[in-house]
């Protein structure tokens, strides 16, 4: 795409702090994501203020990490930019859903799944991804580019609000409330 999408450039909605993430692509995906010289990692950097590093290729790695590091509306919106032409590239090339998997801490977990699961379903239902809690310790999400750009925004800005709540060290005041912290409203 051209542009990202306007609710991602608000200025003061998100912008406040930093985070990052790191997050499993497909290595076939990675020059999509870098774009021809660099250009699309320094777009993103450009529009959005958050900079993607991707690691280094390892033999017999079906996946490489991207981290992902800004405000947290600029790593949603960043996201969202990748998801979105990683899909374009998979159209033309005939393959259909992506998945990608969000690595973090395993105490934020409970946070994306909400209170008998109540947040990851709509999530779900709201975005038209499959979300599911990876074995190795984070979200997956998979579906059509426009779903799963969606499922990604939800859940970093979840992460982001249960950060802002509890501050800096949001796994330690999750490990301290439990694994459903910040699921049922703030704490007493």
């Amino acid at each position: 795409p051209d542009s990202f999408p306007a609710m991602y450039l608000n200025p003061s909605i998100g912008t406040v702090g930093s985070m990052k993430i790191q997050a499993e692509f497909a290595v076939g995906d990675v020059g999509t994501i870098i774009g021809r010289g660099g250009e699309r990692v320094r777009r993103i950097k450009h529009e959005t203020g958050a900079s993607v590093n991707i690691a280094a290729f390892q033999d017999n790695m079906p996946t490489r990490v991207a981290t992902i590091t800004g405000p947290p509306k600029g790593v949603a919106a960043a996201l969202h930019y990748i998801a979105v032409n990683i899909g374009m590239t998979r159209q033309h090339q005939g393959h259909g859903a992506l998945s990608v998997v969000l690595r973090m801490d395993p105490k934020e977990i409970g946070t994306v799944i909400g209170k008998g699961g109540q947040r990851i379903n709509a999530m779900r239902d709201e975005s038209g991804a499959r979300i599911e809690i990876d074995p190795k310790g984070g979200i997956s999400l998979e579906g059509l580019s426009p779903n799963l750009a969606a499922g990604l925004q939800m859940v970093i800005m979840q992460l982001h609000e249960q950060r802002e709540r509890f501050g800096a060290d949001a796994a330690a005041a999750a490990a301290a409330a439990g694994p459903m912290a910040g699921t049922a409203g703030p704490a007493p």
